[in-house]
């Protein structure tokens, strides 16, 4: 959705999200992302993507960044405090996690649908996002596929498959 949504404000919520779930790591890159293209809108810098190579996230090239950042000056400072005290305390890595490809065996994103490399692509989990590779599920209406863990999480409460809202329950 880079071509709706301001490209800032789509990592640092990336990021948000990361860290509020405990994956301090894609919390770490994707708010470096997101200071990288802060500072490349207020300072015209150049972005430097080796850190999102092995990713299917569209590189910054593609889209044009915004005249003005959208996330305030007091909240991109609070985002380099936690990112520089991340980046010294040496428990955080600053590499994605990464998986095996299906196809080609290369070493990919792991929340990546498709493969940087040979570009093979997974189902895409209607729950998560994320590929679905190995235990899955599916709606028995609209047959869209699901993480199984998931897939069970989402209609244990909410009792309704997540994209047709056909009712729904857990896969075991």
């Amino acid at each position: 959705y880079s071509d709706v949504l301001p490209v800032d404000v789509s990592f640092y919520n990336a990021a948000k999200g990361c860290q509020d779930a405990g994956s301090k790591e894609m919390a770490f890159v994707f708010f470096n992302r997101f200071l990288d293209i802060s500072d490349a809108i207020v300072d015209e810098e150049e972005i430097d993507e080796q850190d999102l190579e092995i990713t299917d996230i569209p590189s910054v090239t593609t889209f044009e960044l915004p005249k003005k950042c959208n996330v305030d000056e007091g909240t991109r400072s609070d985002v380099r405090d936690w990112a520089l005290d991340a980046g010294m305390s040496n428990t955080i890595s600053n590499d994605l996690p990464t998986r095996r490809c299906e196809k080609c065996q290369t070493k990919t994103y792991k929340a990546g649908v498709s493969c940087h490399s040979c570009r093979h692509a997974a189902p895409e989990c209607i729950v998560t996002g994320w590929p679905v590779i190995g235990a899955s599920a599916s709606c028995h209406s609209c047959q869209s596929p699901a993480r199984k863990e998931a897939w069970n999480a989402f209609v244990m409460k909410a009792r309704v498959c997540p994209w047709c809202g056909v009712r729904a329950s857990a896969v075991y």
